[in-house]
């Protein structure tokens, strides 16, 4: 397999840099994906995936999914920072 066949598999956040400060952000996030503007996560992340895009400032958005090949499994992910309290609301993206 060619390197360049491999980097076009490759997924990527749906945003590399954004600081989610409180719920209308990610409404903002969550709208943009669903307009077509941002790209959710369509698997779960293999091991280069997270050594490369797992980062602070990194955001994920994906559909929960019953497949065990979907992103649902978010519990073995490596949590690089608390998760956002933003006013007493949980965000979990």
């Amino acid at each position: 397999m060619s390197l360049i066949s491999v980097d076009q598999d490759i997924q990527r956040p749906t945003h590399p840099r954004l600081h989610i400060r409180d719920a209308r952000d990610a409404h903002v996030v969550l709208e943009a994906v669903r307009q077509g503007l941002l790209q959710p996560v369509k698997r779960r992340l293999n091991e280069l995936e997270r050594n490369m895009s797992i980062r602070s400032g990194s955001v994920f958005v994906w559909e929960e999914s019953d497949d065990e090949t979907g992103p649902a499994e978010v519990d073995r992910l490596p949590i690089v920072e608390p998760i956002s309290h933003a006013g007493g609301e949980l965000l979990a993206i």
